[in-house]
């Protein structure tokens, strides 16, 4: 069989209006088709013809076979429905207070609309703000096209700051010193941002009428005009590896249409934003008399290419602190026996828990075990920081009684003088996070001795987690 090749530019494709078309026109007869009504016309259709879209114009050494567009990831790979979801929230029966932070100054307040399935963001006086931040940052992998999307109303108004993306601010208020990625509405103006505030690199500010791609105000290649007082899915994507591209962008109707990028390979002499792992965050704030609200509905963060564990296997046990000597609880109480939180210098770290061991070695009582983000209880740790690590650690007892609250995470029974391995976490994507403040997520391991009567339960705990710094 022989193949002929054209290089043609005679036809339109929707990238380059230009492709390259195979054409096997020696092993299968031709066709022979006449136009309707006209015999005298009559033209050869060879079966088997394969038309390739390729840009012929771009150097042979560095092809680009699927153009530049919502089919391909930030890193110009062909998506092909495979992202790894690593975050998702929606808010269906309330605003999440597990997942997001709220903060309010002034008369600035969130409230859950269950009829919005979503939150209402609103201010009231001069000088309100409200913010709402995921107490997770989603951990870049390098290598990988960060991808998120986020849903909402960012309608702007006069004397209103809007802000919608991945990022976070410093940890004092007014909190606004951004790092990160994020669409603004200020005054009626949308405007796409890149903001870097512990980093070296200059901040960014792309109004609406300036966007490189398509300015979606009906003149651009899409015609599609915005508008922005009804809700809109964003989305974001980036490859970080300090220095790569940013695209800012929208779904509409089911198609990807983005509207802006910025490049910084070969442009830039430091990285873009100084740390990649990056929470969802939405915030008001309004700087005259006029009122604004701001709804946010749904959020998710995609890996596209897949997840893998990463980072350094960590380890802490409370034999280290007890000089062997097993914890003590009395039965029926439940105590915290071991803590581990954020290093407060090392909040943008990403740890991920692997699993937590507990060791009952009371050979008449058995054991009810309970990891709880987040709990109410008797006492106050005092924290420990581990060499080179971002994790802190505190050994509990019983003066740490659990009182109310917290996120149950998993729970165990172990059985008398036996031991459990608490992996329930190993296969999520649950990390450490922090609130707004800067205060860090505590994860406890709660023990439990089960036995009527009087007497103690003996204990030995330890935790192993994922640290990426």
């Amino acid at each position: 069989m022989s193949l002929k090749t054209v290089l043609n530019g005679g036809f339109q494709t929707y990238e380059y209006q230009k492709f390259v078309e195979i054409i096997n026109d020696t092993n299968f007869p031709p066709v022979t088709a006449y136009w309707e009504n006209d015999l005298s016309s009559k033209t050869q259709v060879f079966p088997k013809t394969a038309v390739l879209t390729y840009d012929i114009g771009q150097s042979q050494t560095n092809p680009v076979p699927f153009g530049d567009g919502g089919a391909i990831d930030a890193f110009g790979r062909l998506r092909v429905s495979n992202p790894t979801a690593i975050f998702s929230a929606k808010q269906l029966y309330s605003k999440r207070d597990f997942v997001y932070d709220d903060f309010g100054n002034g008369g600035g307040a969130c409230e859950f609309s269950s009829g919005d399935s979503g939150t209402k963001m609103y201010t009231v006086n001069s000088g309100d703000y409200a913010i709402r931040q995921t107490f997770q940052s989603f951990g870049y992998q390098p290598g990988k096209s960060q991808q998120f999307l986020f849903t909402g109303i960012l309608s702007g108004g006069n004397d209103i700051d809007m802000l919608y993306g991945a990022y976070k601010s410093n940890t004092s208020g007014n909190y606004d010193q951004y790092n990160g990625v994020y669409f603004k509405n200020s005054n009626n103006v949308v405007s796409v941002n890149v903001s870097n505030y512990n980093g070296n690199a200059a901040d960014i500010t792309v109004p609406q009428s300036n966007w490189n791609i398509d300015t979606m105000d009906g003149n651009g290649a899409s015609g599609i005009t915005l508008d922005f007082t009804k809700s809109q899915i964003f989305t974001i994507d980036y490859e970080w590896l300090g220095v790569g591209r940013i695209r800012y962008g929208f779904v509409v109707d089911g198609l990807t249409y983005y509207c802006h990028q910025v490049t910084n390979a070969n442009a830039i002499s430091s990285v873009f934003i100084q740390n990649p792992n990056l929470p969802i965050r939405a915030e008001i704030r309004q700087n005259g008399s006029t009122p604004g609200q701001l709804l946010q509905i749904c959020a998710n963060v995609n890996s596209e290419g897949g997840v893998s564990k990463q980072g350094s296997l960590r380890s802490i046990d409370t034999a280290l602190e007890t000089s062997n000597v097993e914890i003590s609880i009395p039965v029926k109480t439940e105590c915290s026996i071991m803590m581990l939180a954020l290093s407060a210098t090392r909040l943008n770290a990403v740890v991920t828990p692997s699993d937590f061991s507990v060791l009952n070695t009371d050979s008449n009582i058995d054991t009810r075990i309970r990891i709880i983000r987040n709990p109410a209880y008797t006492g106050t740790f005092t924290l420990k920081s581990i060499q080179d690590s971002a994790v802190a650690y505190g050994v509990g007892g019983s003066g740490y009684q659990y009182i109310s609250g917290g996120q149950v995470l998993a729970t165990y029974f172990v059985s008398k003088d036996n031991a459990a391995d608490l992996a329930t976490l190993k296969e999520s994507f649950v990390t450490f996070g922090h609130d707004i403040q800067g205060n860090s997520d505590e994860y406890h391991i709660f023990v439990t001795p089960l036995k009527s009567g009087s007497g103690s339960g003996l204990y030995f705990a330890s935790a192993n987690w994922l640290e990426d710094a």
